[in-house]
């Protein structure tokens, strides 16, 4: 009988093992790409002057957020998660510094969305907004997205909390800094509900501009495609031939004792005038040549919205929804498989964020491949 119980134990610790193993490869993967991603992206902005716009300094502080994420948010979850099975044995202290980090970076690199999103259809529908746009303006977006998230982290430790409670919790090592109902609506309301329910209407207007744009753009195509080319050097010539002809009768009536050889050879020597030809087939293909290429720009850039809304919805809400639920219903949270899932899919949001943002540029494209000296 204990030997079959030593049997039966052995094959369990195996199996920790073996998960401990495959759950660490996968946390690993994670945090290893959103750093280097990020990472990526800062310092091709830093070092690029082509990438030294003013929308692309959004793009650099949604980096900074999303790489403070991966590093101090993501890198101690894992330990706990791999190491401790999800007990949190690091104290009081830095479950609050822990959660206070999680709380701001995550909350920042979601409305960084947000602005972006605002900054992007402004450029749309405002015809001056671009030439308007300075540091002011990027830096009071900047500033806000930081700020508010700033709010919403520091609400538990301000007070928003069951202190008691929180102190039981971590002698039963668990890092959750709060339960109280209102703060988990207004943290859910800024970090999820808020940011989609404005970036979805913002993100669909861009996308019917981009494509009635692109619309337009087909539009002119065929009528260019339409369109010949009208050789005008043959009615210029004509024309200056008349003109010419008439200018030597004139000099035939005034000057008789001219001879006939030397009035020809005038009219040889201007007939032989050449005109610049116009072809309105050539001006007809640039124009076309340009216009396809604004039109693929406007579809990158409207497969590029769609994207982005569709994977800020896929990693927020599983999470967002199950914290809002189970506080509701008064269940709390426990570290089980479906909400760890849930917690690291929205934690991949840092990680899709500069893959989504960068890769349909060429110029990220082009600095990143200098950048790791590829060819």
């Amino acid at each position: 009988m204990n030997s079959i119980n030593s049997t039966d134990i052995s094959i369990e610790a195996e199996n920790i093992r073996f998960l401990q193993f495959v759950s660490s490869l996968i946390f690993l993967t994670i945090i290893l790409t959103t750093i280097f991603g990020n990472l990526l992206v800062i310092t091709a902005i830093i070092k690029t002057t082509k990438l030294q716009i003013m929308s692309n300094y959004l793009i650099l502080s949604l980096a900074i957020a999303d790489l403070i994420v991966g590093i101090v948010v993501m890198s101690p979850k894992a330990i706990i998660e791999v190491v401790y099975f999800g007990k949190w044995p690091f104290g009081a202290i830095f479950c609050d510094i822990w959660y206070t980090t999680f709380i701001l970076c995550t909350s920042a690199s979601i409305l960084h969305l947000l602005v972006i999103a605002i900054d992007r259809y402004l450029t749309v529908t405002k015809t001056n907004y671009s030439l308007s746009r300075n540091w002011k303006k990027i830096g009071v977006m900047i500033f806000m997205a930081w700020f508010l998230g700033l709010i919403v982290a520091i609400g538990p430790i301000s007070g928003w909390r069951d202190y008691e409670k929180f102190l039981k919790r971590i002698d039963n090592n668990v890092c959750y800094v709060t339960y109280k109902l209102g703060f988990i609506i207004f943290s859910q309301i800024i970090l999820c509900y808020a940011p989609v329910a404005i970036i979805i209407p913002l993100y669909y207007v861009i996308y019917t501009k981009s494509r009635q744009k692109i619309g337009s753009n087909v539009k002119l195509n065929e009528l260019n495609k339409k369109c010949g080319s009208i050789d005008i050097g043959s009615i210029s010539s004509i024309s200056i031939e008349l003109s010419t002809s008439s200018a030597n009768k004139g000099i035939e009536n005034k000057h008789e004792s001219r001879s006939l050889d030397n009035i020809e050879s005038r009219e040889k020597k201007s007939s032989r005038l050449e005109v610049p030809r116009i072809n309105i087939s050539d001006v007809s293909s640039n124009k076309t040549s340009t216009m396809d290429r604004i039109s693929r720009r406007e579809n990158r850039v409207a497969k590029t919205l769609a994207i982005v809304t569709i994977t800020h919805i896929i990693c927020l809400f599983p999470f967002s929804l199950t914290v809002l639920i189970t506080h509701i219903r008064g269940k709390k949270p426990s570290p089980k498989l479906l909400f760890s899932i849930e917690y690291w899919l929205l934690h991949c949001n840092s990680l899709f964020n500069p893959i989504i943002y960068t890769i349909f540029n060429q110029n990220f494209r082009r600095a990143f491949k200098k950048i790791l000296r590829i060819k």
